[in-house]
């Protein structure tokens, strides 16, 4: 307020002049406006409005504050690369950037994290082995400008061998993103709890099970959480065999028993 009536004001925004355009006053010298907050380094910055007519220049304040924008992507398994960006930070300064449980030591190298002259940078990591879940991304820099934002840790089936053979066969299994040191049941085909396996304090686990008599083609494999949480389902293909001769040797005339799995049902 306090302007000429229906002057032309000029608002610029700390390192950015003029940053809203056709704003006038009213009859009273009023006006209102609205801008969005460019990119510009963290600390107070100045607000001022001028009137073309009146040569009058009024200002304020504003502080910016640090902040992370939505990881991309937002959630995924271990092993996935993401990337943070972040803006309103001080310019020049050295980043420690901070994930999940792991929060007290930087996921990268802090050397390798420098904001630019407006404050702003870019990083990438890579998730580590965590507990499934909802983790924090912290940004730190050197003196002590605080932004978080999260990544949500899905379970993921990454390893599994052999993935054909058939009933009798054994197979290995690895996954992560689970929680904590729960049990994960791994069911298969039509068996549930073909196995139980104890997960690592990191979500972790490691465990092996044999084929059991299914029919012939390709089955499922899922992890099961305690908390219905499961990972990404490879499958097995089951192939037919003999497993049993009987006897295994004679003369011309005896009677023989074999037995087969992995077939078709009643074929």
């Amino acid at each position: 307020t306090g302007y000429y009536k229906t002057e032309a004001i000029k608002v610029d925004f700390g390192t950015h002049p003029s940053i809203t355009a056709g704003v006038s006053t009213n009859g009273d010298g009023m006006f209102t406006t609205t801008f969005t907050i460019d990119t510009q380094r963290y600390g107070t910055t100045t607000v001022k409005a001028n009137g073309w007519t009146s040569a009058l220049e009024k200002t304020t304040m504003f502080s910016i504050q640090p902040q992370i924008h939505p990881i991309m992507p937002t959630k995924g398994t271990v092993g996935l690369r993401v990337t943070v960006h972040a803006d309103g930070y001080p310019a020049n300064e050295r980043i420690n950037l901070r994930f999940g449980v792991t929060g007290t030591v930087s996921i990268t190298t802090p050397e390798s994290i420098t904001t630019d002259n407006t404050g702003s940078f870019t990083a990438m990591f890579t998730i580590d082995a965590q507990p499934v879940g909802t983790r924090t991304v912290s940004a730190l820099s050197i003196t002590e400008c605080l932004a978080e934002n999260t990544f949500v840790i899905e379970p993921h089936i990454w390893y599994f061998t052999p993935i054909i053979g058939s009933v009798g066969t054994i197979v290995e299994i690895k996954g992560n993103g689970y929680a904590a040191s729960e049990k994960v049941r791994i069911d298969f085909g039509t068996t549930r709890s073909i196995t139980e396996i104890d997960a690592l304090p990191t979500g972790e686990f490691i465990g092996t099970f044999t084929i059991n008599t299914q029919i012939y083609g390709t089955t499922t494999v899922t992890a099961w959480g305690t908390t219905n949480n499961h990972g990404t389902e490879p499958t097995f293909f089951i192939t037919s065999s003999i497993y049993l001769t009987s006897p295994i040797s004679g003369t011309v005339g005896t009677l023989v028993s074999i037995t087969g799995c992995g077939y078709g049902i009643s074929e």
